[in-house]
């Protein structure tokens, strides 16, 4: 078998890596395994990087969703562009 064993994580773009944890940690122990400490580590702190990220994101992303949410009903016509107003309103004072 030629390569695959973890996923070809090595061509991997962000998007790709945030559903990855399991092939970066399969990764980091092999590099351990190894014998391969430092490349180890770098691997593990990139996956604790992305993970991060990824909490960072869905948190600001729950944060502002209402307000995509009514921009998107307003451009489609199903509500007013007071909504929009009311949902940035809520926003600002959350943030």
């Amino acid at each position: 078998m030629s390569g695959g064993s973890y996923n070809y994580l090595c061509y991997a773009e962000l998007d790709t890596l945030l559903q990855r944890d399991g092939d970066l940690r399969d990764m980091a122990y092999a590099l351990k395994r190894r014998g391969y400490l430092d490349a180890a580590l770098e691997t593990e702190s990139l996956r604790r990087e992305v993970e991060n990220f990824r909490k960072t994101f869905e948190a600001r992303r729950d944060a502002i969703s209402e307000v995509w949410r009514y921009v998107e009903w307003t451009d489609s016509g199903d509500t007013s562009e007071d909504s929009v107003a009311e949902a940035i309103g809520k926003w600002r004072a959350d943030i």
